[in-house]
């Protein structure tokens, strides 16, 4: 039988700094790695990082306020408006998390899939939105008129 692989085990925090984070700050840190890795920083949404490690909104708060406490990470506020703002910018500026992040590259690296952009059903949606039909003018293409 196949284990599961988890964030933590996925090898994206060296293990002296892992034992002061819970498995689930644990897997919200390894997201934000991942993204780190992938891109320079990390831009994406409390939402969404909590999505993809599992984890409720205010666990991937509680990991990022400690990782901040602990200097292991930078969080760059990006203020539009009173009411709207950027996805924050969140950088690792740990010597020992960035050279665990450089050196983990490898066979046995397991990098999970971070969806980037709508697809499907959501994207045809839009789509509709956009060309101003309305939704009832909208059918499932199978299912074809009533």
């Amino acid at each position: 039988m196949e284990r599961r692989r988890s964030w933590a085990a996925a090898g994206r925090l060296p293990p002296a700094l892992a034992a002061q984070f819970t498995t689930a700050e644990q897997a919200v840190l390894a997201v934000v790695a991942t993204e780190v890795k992938k891109h320079g920083s990390c831009n994406l949404t409390i939402g969404h990082i909590a999505a993809l490690a599992g984890v409720s909104d205010q666990t991937v708060r509680n990991a990022l306020r400690q990782a901040q406490a602990l200097a292991l990470l930078t969080i760059e506020e990006r203020r539009r408006t009173a009411w709207m703002n950027h996805p924050n910018k969140v950088e690792i500026v740990s010597k020992e998390w960035a050279a665990w992040l450089r050196i983990t590259t490898g066979q046995n690296s397991w990098s999970p899939r971070i969806q980037e952009s709508k697809s499907g059903l959501a994207q045809r949606r839009e789509k509709c939105q956009a060309s101003s039909l309305h939704p009832e003018r909208w059918r499932h293409p199978l299912r074809g008129r009533d």
